[in-house]
Parts: C-alpha cells; structure tokens; sequence
C-alpha cells in the first residue's frame, strides 16, 4: 500500500486506542471506544469497579471474602494488586484482579467459591501505553503505604459489611483508593487516603 493510505497505521496503535478507551474512565480525554472490548462492563483499569446492585445478592451467598483473594493472589508474589472486584456471568462468581508489575499491568481470576487463583492471565499491558495521569495513579499505587488489602479492612471497619469492589483512580484530582461494600443489603462506599489509611465518605458522584 501507498504511505499515506490509511490503512498502513501500525496495528499497536489502533491496539492502545482501544485500551486506553477501555481502561481509563477516570481520564477525561481518553478517546471513545466500545467498553465491552477488552473489559467486562463496569472494569476499566484503575478507575474502581463500580458494582451494580445485581450483584448483591449472589455476593452475599460466595464463601471467599474479598480479603481472602487477595491474600490467595499476594502470595503468587506477582506484583501490587491495585483493583479487585467481584464478577458474576453464566452462572459462575470470580474476583477480577488488576495486578501491576515492573512491565505493566495484567488482570487473573479468583474464585470466589474455592478461591483458587486461575493459571490464566491477560495479556499484559505496558507502561507504555498510558498517558500521563494513567501513569500517575500507577506510580502511586506502587508506592502507597497502605495496600488495597488495608483500604479494604479500613471499609469494613468504616461501613461494616463486606467489600465487593476495590482500586485506586484519581478522584478530585488525587489519587487514592474507591471501596464498595455491600451493608445491610445496600451497597456503600468509602474513599481511603493511600498514605495514611484514613477512611471517609466518598463526595458526591
């Protein structure tokens, strides 16, 4: 083809287009692109999950606490874990984890009825692929000093109940970490400083 058909634009490109439409909901100037591409509904790198509330009730029923698979998960020694949220499709219950490393980020399966974590694992994505303010909330996930573990005992404690959600995105500008948790039957939410653990209310959305 000719240099300047459009169709001899490198295929990486059209590839990180669509990621970076996928992952980054917290980023207003990510380019649009179909949800469902690359991610399941409602997971989009390390904007939190959002749980709808139809996921309540079969949360309530599952015998792995959020708690326990990322315990499961930490001890493969992969990386950081900086998302975590309860799935449930065709009749099976899994946690979807985003785990960051030194070459990027992947997401894996944890059961949420056994809690084994699967040998599968997403194609990695690499650094190279966000933008600035992605790589930011990256970087200060890699370095909080309270883990997604502890905002998640930090919730329970705040709200009671159990968590169903977790990450860390940048809210008012920062970043920090976005729990759910499912209380009395409700979904609620905290937003946890990463630096010192403090739990609070989440402003309006």
């Amino acid at each position: 083809m000719k240099a300047g058909n459009p169709m001899t634009l490198r295929p990486g490109f059209a590839v990180a287009s669509v990621i970076l439409g996928c992952l980054w909901l917290a980023i207003g100037q990510a380019p649009a692109a179909d949800p469902s591409a690359n991610l399941p509904i409602g997971y989009r790198g390390l904007a939190a999950p959002r749980e709808p509330s139809s996921n309540i009730e079969p949360f309530r029923h599952v015998g792995i606490s959020i708690g326990q698979a990322l315990d499961a998960i930490q001890k493969q020694g992969q990386g950081r874990v900086v998302e975590i949220g309860f799935v449930r499709k065709s009749g099976s219950s899994w946690y979807r984890v985003g785990i960051v490393d030194a070459a990027g980020l992947h997401y894996q399966r944890v059961s949420a009825v056994t809690g084994a974590v699967s040998p599968r694992k997403t194609p990695k994505i690499a650094f190279a692929v966000f933008d600035t303010e992605a790589r930011r909330v990256l970087a200060a996930a890699g370095s909080a000093k309270f883990t997604l573990a502890q905002a998640v005992v930090a919730t329970e404690s705040l709200k009671g109940g159990k968590v169903i959600s977790a990450g860390m995105e940048q809210i008012q500008g920062v970043p920090q970490y976005y729990v759910q948790a499912v209380a009395q039957g409700k979904l609620v939410a905290a937003v946890v400083d990463p630096n010192t653990g403090i739990a609070v209310d989440p402003a309006s959305e």
